[in-house]
């Protein structure tokens, strides 16, 4: 995957960003720590690259991002691995991808749903 980002164009990286994230939502029941991991690492990793990708493959990118965390378990399993959400911040850096995440965000009550499920989940284990 990381070979992908650095050597690949913009549409070797879509496709393999695309084929794990089928293979995650397909099998939603399965432990996917690996997977995860490395679409984790897919994730930190392509604010380095993506200046050179359309505007096309960035949104599709992004789309298919939100849409796996909208699952409550894998959200929760990605926090776990990420609990900082650093890919997030390097997401966010940039005004392209900036613009592309708060039109999703304006458009999906479920992401922000599921976020604030499993943040009102974490604070009643401290209380």
């Amino acid at each position: 995957m990381a070979r992908t980002i650095v050597n690949g164009n913009q549409n070797e990286c879509r496709k393999a960003h695309n084929l794990l994230v089928r293979y995650i939502l397909q099998n939603v029941a399965l432990p996917h720590h690996f997977e995860l991991r490395l679409l984790n690492q897919f994730y930190v990793d392509l604010p380095l690259v993506w200046n050179r990708f359309g505007e096309d493959v960035v949104e599709d990118i992004i789309q298919k991002a939100l849409m796996v965390i909208t699952n409550r378990n894998i959200f929760s399993m990605f926090a776990a691995i990420d609990p900082q959400a650093q890919w997030f911040g390097s997401w966010t850096h940039t005004l392209q991808p900036r613009n592309i995440i708060a039109k999703y965000l304006l458009h999906d009550d479920e992401l922000i749903q599921n976020a604030v499920h499993i943040i009102r989940l974490g604070n009643a284990k401290f209380y």
